[in-house]
């Protein structure tokens, strides 16, 4: 029985010493103390409008052996002194998830990448067509220290994705994600990445000069003699830019008339507070417009617009009170 007791021993034993040594952590060979990095630089992108480049559109692709973009895996061991074969999963992830098919963000909000890792010749075990991240692959090591890993012909595609509208975009502006130990083998990383980008996204800007406050004048009782009688029409011009060929839409907002519904026309109020029985009508090309609903005001503007509005009277009420009168709306913008 003693006898029994003393093989099982050593039986455990073995089994956990070659454990430990299997697990053995992979480290840097030749003294080196850091990781590769690569830096992928797309240069100048001008984002298109929506309609041309819909929200998933792949704006620029860039795709090499990691040397043409002046890096390389960095090479490695693992399990030191190790009399043991190692087979272990190489990891390729942007943010250390599992997540397939992945786009990852950028620091331009509504510009993604999706980054894709092969062979360009072929490799042990590694894939020769671009497989997206996440993804891996096994790789060997034979015993002892000496043998070591690395993929002089290692390759990355990267795509650069339009992932939001462009009402939705930040502001043009430059690139610069970086996306670390984006290649590990066991904790130790091996390889980091940097994309760059000069973005330039369609973008308008409206006339700040604009008149807000708009003087419709002096009316009276003969001038607007019936319920739907309008007068004093005033031209609004409104002075838009677009950097390049864009969507523009309107909304009109504000508080509408309870007598009158449906015909563009704003509520307002004498120094009293109450309603003096006549509205502000707001027309779009002649017609009323329709408030907190999107106008298309322009399906291919580019370069300086002109937009015109106009406001009258409009009598709402057979009994109209005199007195000075107010009303406020709002003109929002959208381009795509």
């Amino acid at each position: 029985m003693t006898f029994n007791r003393s093989v099982m021993s050593i039986m455990l034993s073995i089994i956990s010493l070659f454990f430990c040594m299997s697990a053995q952590a992979c480290y840097y060979f030749n003294g080196s103390s850091a990781p590769g990095r690569i830096i992928v630089d797309f240069g100048h992108i001008t984002v298109p409008n929506d309609a041309d480049a819909p929200v998933g559109t792949v704006l620029a692709t860039k795709q090499g052996t990691m040397q043409s973009f002046g890096g390389i895996p960095a090479k490695f061991s693992c399990g030191q002194d190790s009399q043991y074969n190692i087979s272990e999963s190489m990891k390729i992830s942007g943010d250390q998830t599992t997540t397939s098919d992945e786009i990852y963000s950028t620091n331009i909000q509504g510009l993604g990448v999706k980054i894709y890792y092969y062979s360009a010749v072929a490799y042990a075990s590694e894939p020769t067509t671009p497989m997206v991240l996440y993804t891996t692959f096994t790789y060997h090591l034979g015993q002892g220290n000496v043998s070591t890993y690395q993929n002089p012909n290692a390759a990355i595609k990267i795509e650069l994705i339009k992932t939001a509208s462009i009402s939705e975009m930040a502001a043009s502006g430059l690139v610069s994600s970086d996306f670390h130990s984006l290649m590990k083998a066991e904790s130790t990383d091996l390889l980091d990445l940097n994309i760059k980008a000069n973005v330039e996204a369609p973008a308008c800007s409206v006339d700040s000069s604009i008149n807000k406050s708009i003087n419709l004048g002096n009316v009276f009782d003969k001038d607007i003699p019936n319920v739907g009688s309008v007068a004093n029409k005033k031209k609004v011009d409104i002075n838009i830019t677009c950097s390049s060929t864009v969507e523009v839409n309107m909304t009109v907002t504000g508080k509408e008339n309870e007598d009158i519904k449906g015909q563009g026309i704003i509520a307002l109020t004498n120094n009293n507070g109450q309603d003096p029985g006549v509205g502000a009508q707001i027309l779009y090309q002649n017609v009323p417009v329709s408030l907190n609903t999107n106008i298309i005001a322009g399906a291919g503007l580019q370069g300086e617009n002109s937009l015109q509005l106009a406001l009258q009277y409009y009598r709402t009420k057979e009994k109209v009170e005199i007195g000075p009168v107010n009303g406020v709306f709002t003109v929002n913008f959208i381009y795509k």
